[in-house]
C-alpha cells in the first residue's frame, strides 16, 4: 500500500486529507509542523509527501529545501498544496524541486489523479536509472564472471598505477592463466568450461581485498592489480589461492573421477616502469616462466622485489 505523509499546521486540512485519500486506498500519515514532517519522513518512510506551503515557523518551501539537501531522501516525490494561484508562488514551488503542486480548494479526483501521475513517473524515473545503471554496469563487467572486463580492468589498474607512482607505495600487477584450459573445453565442453572459469573467478575476487583491481583479460587469462602491496605479500595470496584451487573438485567425468584444475601466475612489483603496459609484460614474462617450469606454480619476476 502506498504511503502518504500530508503536512499541514492546520488539523481540519489534515483530517480532510487523511480520511479521503485512506477512502481512496493510501495509508496515511500526517504531521502538523514542518519539523515534525522532516522527523516522520526518517521514520515512516512515505512514498509521496503532501506539503503545504503557508506554515508558521518552517514553511513548506523551507521543507522541500531540508528534502531536496538529504542524501537519503532527495529523491522523495512531494506535492505542494497552496492556496496562492499566483504564477509566481507557483513557479517557485516547481523550481525548489517539488513534482507538482495542487491549489486548494481542489477535488481529490484532481489530487488522486496528481498523486497517481508523480508516483508512475517516479517510478519510470527509478526504472530508467536502474536500466542506465545495468548498461554501464555491462559495459565495465565481465559477462562470464562478473569481474571487470579488459577494457575496465586496464583503466581502473593504470589510476592505481599513476597514484603509486607519484606517492612512491608500492604496487603489484599478477596475471593468472587457468592451465591446459583448452583440454578441459575440448574432453568436458565449452559448458563445463564456463562453470570452471565462475567458480575460479568468484575464488580469485574472494582471496583479494575490497580495494584491489581484478578483471577477466581474455579467455582464461585474468588480471589483479594490487595497490600498497609489495611483490612477495601478493605471492603468499596467490599461492594461497593456488593450493586451494588444486583441492576443489571443479570438474569430474561421467565415470566421476576428478580432475583437478590448476593456474599460473606471474607477479611483478612496480619499480621505475613509466607505464602499466610494461609492469604488464614483466607480469607475463614472469607467467611465461610458470608456464615453462611445469605449471601449477607462481612466480615472481626476480629483478623487481622490494
Amino acid at each position: 500500500m502506498t504511503k502518504i505523509l500530508a503536512i499541514d499546521d492546520t488539523p481540519y486540512n489534515l483530517d480532510i486529507l487523511k480520511n479521503g485519500l485512506e477512502d481512496e486506498g493510501f495509508d496515511m500519515v500526517t504531521a502538523q509542523s514542518g519539523r515534525e514532517g522532516l522527523a516522520l519522513i526518517d521514520q515512516e518512510r512515505p512514498d509521496l509527501v503532501l506539503l503545504d506551503i503557508g506554515m508558521p515557523e518552517m514553511d513548506g518551501h523551507q521543507v522541500l529545501q531540508q528534502i531536496r539537501l538529504s542524501d537519503e531522501h532527495a529523491e522523495l516525490p512531494v506535492i505542494i498544496l497552496t492556496a496562492n494561484t499566483e504564477d509566481s508562488n507557483l513557479a517557485r514551488c516547481l523550481e525548489s524541486g517539488a513534482n507538482d503542486y495542487v491549489t486548494k480548494p481542489f477535488s481529490f479526483t484532481a489530487l488522486v489523479a496528481r498523486i497517481n501521475n508523480v508516483l508512475r513517473t517516479q517510478k519510470d524515473t527509478i526504472q530508467l536509472s536502474r536500466d542506465v545503471e545495468k548498461l554501464r554496469d555491462m559495459a565495465y563487467r565481465d559477462e562470464m564472471t562478473g569481474l571487470l572486463n579488459r577494457r575496465a580492468f586496464f583503466d581502473r589498474a593504470n589510476a592505481e598505477f599513476e597514484m603509486a607512482k607519484s606517492s612512491k607505495e608500492p604496487l603489484s600487477i599478477a596475471i593468472l592463466d587457468i592451465d591446459h584450459f583448452k583440454s578441459i573445453n575440448d574432453e568436458y565442453g565449452h559448458p563445463k568450461g564456463d562453470e570452471v572459469l565462475k567458480a575460479f573467478g568468484k575464488m580469485l575476487k574472494g582471496s583479494l581485498r575490497l580495494h584491489d583491481v581484478v578483471g577477466r583479460i581474455g579467455g582464461e587469462e585474468f588480471a589483479v592489480c594490487l595497490p600498497n602491496s609489495k611483490p612477495m605479500n601478493a605471492y603468499g595470496t596467490f599461492e594461497r589461492l593456488r593450493t586451494k584451487l588444486c583441492k576443489e573438485h571443479l570438474l569430474s567425468g561421467d565415470d566421476g573421477e576428478i580432475r583437478p584444475v590448476t593456474v599460473s601466475i606471474g607477479i611483478v612489483g612496480l619499480t621505475d616502469q613509466k607505464e602499466l603496459d610494461s609492469l604488464m609484460i614483466l607480469a607475463d614474462m614472469a607467467l611465461y616462466r610458470a608456464k615453462n617450469q611445469g605449471r601449477n606454480r607462481t612466480i615472481v619476476e626476480t629483478g623487481v622485489i622490494n
